[in-house]
């Protein structure tokens, strides 16, 4: 059985702490609210009571500059995500966990 020292727990906090930052950094690049002009070429959707996949897909998400959408396990997905679903247009989504996580 391994366990995880203080070490790496502090190296993993100050990581999460970075890529905070560095996703705050890049906020002023985008307006809120506005759709891109043709669709983003991916986004991750993972789901929200599960931190393991959508905490482990945020760096790779944010290197390209994805989106990651939080929904529930099961249907119905929230109205308000659907819309930025639509609103975003994207060409590709990627199921992190795939559908033994997230329903169909």
């Amino acid at each position: 059985m391994s366990a995880v020292s203080r070490r790496d727990m502090a190296w993993m906090l100050v990581l999460v702490l970075v890529l905070g930052v560095v996703w705050v950094a890049r906020g002023d690049l985008a307006r809120a609210g506005d759709p891109p002009p043709q669709g983003v070429d991916v986004v991750y959707v993972a789901v929200g009571s599960n931190f393991p996949d959508s905490l482990g897909v945020g760096s790779g998400a944010a290197l390209y500059g994805a989106p990651v959408i939080l929904v529930p396990t099961n249907p119905p997905i929230p109205a308000v995500t659907a819309a930025e679903l639509v609103r975003l247009d994207p060409k590709t989504v990627v199921i992190v966990g795939g559908t033994a996580v997230i329903s169909s």
